[in-house]
């Protein structure tokens, strides 16, 4: 099985921009997703037990097919790199609720500039909980509004090839997918549409797969 280099992962192209920390507040949104009230917003280095919680809610099938190895627990290295963002160049919104008193990581989507500056990539994570609400959807719709932002022109995902529910996800919010399967993952390339034109031949060229199945994430 392919495995992820997390030190590329998490460390992107760390010296290509300049990095601004301030906390951007207008990435904040509710929404109403299948009776559930739900606050998202980018994370903060403040959540790094509620990320470690998210990923402890885990079954070893969510976390393989979100980090591609049967990890027991994410790294202190791992999660201050995965909360304390450079807001110019990488971003992570999260979901919370109300829990027990307190407020539930229940989803976060991402995206870390480990290709070229324009683009990006992905990836989602959802409580077991939680499923099939539209919550992958919606996390996917702000990383897709945030890069348009920033002017990120396309975006990618590796998606392991039995991960029907994400390659659903993404081909639903994305007709134009562009995809290779290697070794068992789908390399998967879509543009971003920004509110400026694209120019659709500075976009990486792949071959072209069948269509995943519906499903709800």
């Amino acid at each position: 099985m392919r495995t992820l280099n997390f030190e590329t992962m998490i460390d992107g192209f760390e010296n290509n921009w300049e990095c601004r920390s301030d906390y951007p507040s207008q990435y904040e949104t509710w929404a109403h997703l299948k009776g559930l009230e739900i606050f998202f917003r980018p994370i903060k280095k403040t959540d790094g037990e509620l990320l470690k919680e998210l990923f402890r809610s885990h079954s070893q099938e969510t976390i393989v097919r979100r980090y591609f190895l049967p990890l027991r627990e994410l790294s202190p290295e791992m999660v201050t790199k995965f909360v304390d963002l450079c807001y110019t160049r990488d971003m992570a919104i999260i979901g919370l609720v109300p829990y027990l008193g307190r407020e539930r990581m229940i989803g976060v989507g991402r995206f870390f500039r480990n290709t070229p500056q324009d683009g990006a990539e992905i990836a989602l994570t959802v409580h077991d909980d939680y499923r099939r609400r539209g919550i992958g959807s919606y996390l996917l719709r702000e990383l897709i509004r945030v890069a348009q932002d920033m002017e990120i022109v396309f975006l990618t995902a590796d998606v392991l090839a039995g991960n029907h529910a994400m390659m659903a996800l993404l081909h639903k919010c994305s007709p134009n997918l562009e995809m290779t399967l290697d070794a068992g993952v789908y390399h998967v390339v879509f543009p971003v549409r920004a509110r400026t034109s694209i120019n659709a031949k500075s976009l990486p060229r792949f071959g072209k797969h069948g269509t995943a199945p519906e499903t709800n994430v």
